[in-house]
């Protein structure tokens, strides 16, 4: 792919991309603690909103080589 002349993230390694996981797991969970939800209505007719907690059904890693990644070392999704 052509780049300009003289970028120099062509050739050198962007910092912020050096180990980096592909699959883009973080060690935190990537789902929201809380999200809103209708509890009934309002009497001028608008909604009424409600943090939820929310849990995953599942919160495991499915990485097939978590295993024998060095970068996977300690996780608590494993």
């Amino acid at each position: 792919m052509p780049t300009a002349e003289g970028y120099r993230w062509a050739d050198e390694v962007h910092p912020l991309t050096v180990g980096r996981d592909k699959y883009g797991c973080n060690r935190e969970p990537s789902w929201p603690e809380t999200t809103l939800m209708q509890n009934g209505w309002t009497d001028d007719g608008r909604r009424k909103m409600i943090p939820i907690a929310t849990r995953p059904t599942d919160p495991t890693c499915h990485y097939a080589n978590k295993k024998d990644d060095k970068r996977c070392e300690g996780c608590p999704r494993l």
